[in-house]
This record gives C-alpha cells, structure tokens and sequence, in this order.
C-alpha cells in the first residue's frame, strides 16, 4: 500500500505541475482532493455497506464467512 500511496501522490505533482519537494499535505488542501488514506477508507466503508444491503443469498453468505 505504501507503493500505491507514493504513486498517487507523485502523479498528483505530476498532473498538476507541482515540484518534487513540494509538501503532499500542502498540495492536497490546495487542490481540495483526498488523500490516499482517505480514498481507501470510504472504498473499504461503501464495499460493506454494499455487502450488508446485498439481496443475493450467495454474495451475503459469502460476506457472512
């Protein structure tokens, strides 16, 4: 996760011309977009709040294991 935690913050700089030394913390309240961590979490919360409200019989025992 760390890889993919540097990746998104080096092609945040990127895409939005920022230089390599520039502070990520500063950069991101900048631009008003998440940081990684953030993006994760909500994933992981929406991923099971969608598991919990499945109808499908197989997909909630599967959650359900």
């Amino acid at each position: 996760m760390n890889k993919f935690r540097s990746c998104y913050n080096k092609c945040v700089k990127l895409w939005f011309g920022y230089q390599r030394s520039y502070s990520v913390t500063a950069m991101l309240f900048e631009l008003a977009i998440p940081t990684f961590d953030t993006i994760i979490i909500n994933s992981k919360q929406r991923y099971r709040r969608c598991c919990n409200t499945v109808q499908n019989s197989l997909v909630a025992c599967a959650v359900m294991c």
